[in-house]
């Protein structure tokens, strides 16, 4: 697959093996993200047509990890949502946002307030709206991607999550409580 005519690569992260990671790039008729030896996407203008691009042998399941992970903020952020990376839970005040750089232990601290009885709002991407003054998030993933060592941490080591697609490092520790509605957001 060639990307479209007219494409302005600009963001290039990179992996430590050097692969981008995704790379961002803008054509005429909208904007590509590719991940790349995984999975290629060709967003359109205003966000209403995704196109996945997948590289021969990849799974199904590691597309559309990518599609909720990665994809859906942007779409998200085209259609004039504002999202942070943070994870979220829903505390009996209201909806308490965990923000941090990659790797700070958001994931994990959100898995183990709904393991203690919060409900999990999001991980990864919290997407939040302004209703009559007031912030709202809205609910997102339904599940934390987290280490090995903090899955081993947070249950025990004979536990045995499934890995996650496209990350297959990490695993997906389904939360048992999960909002569905929006909460008003109270502590950052």
């Amino acid at each position: 697959f060639h990307w479209p005519v007219g494409t302005e690569w600009g963001h290039r992260a990179s992996l430590p093996d050097g692969s981008a990671w995704p790379a961002f790039g803008r054509y005429p008729a909208g904007y590509v993200l590719d991940f790349e030896h995984t999975c290629g996407f060709l967003i359109s203008e205003g966000g209403s047509k995704v196109t996945a691009v997948p590289k021969p042998g990849i799974r199904t399941s590691a597309v559309q990890r990518l599609f909720l992970d990665q994809v859906i903020p942007l779409l998200l952020h085209l259609k004039g949502r504002e999202c942070l990376h943070a994870s979220a839970v829903l505390t009996p005040n209201g909806a308490c946002a965990l923000l941090g750089p990659s790797g700070a232990g958001k994931s994990t601290l959100a898995a183990k307030l709904a393991l203690s009885g919060c409900a999990l709002l999001s991980d990864d991407c919290l997407a939040i709206q302004e209703v009559a003054g007031e912030f709202l998030v809205l609910p997102g993933n339904r599940g934390s991607k987290l280490w090995p060592d903090s899955a081993e941490a947070l249950l025990s080591p004979s536990a045995r999550l499934p890995a996650v697609a496209g990350n297959e490092a990490k695993r997906l520790l389904a939360s048992a409580r999960t909002a569905d509605q929006p909460a008003p957001l109270r502590r950052i």
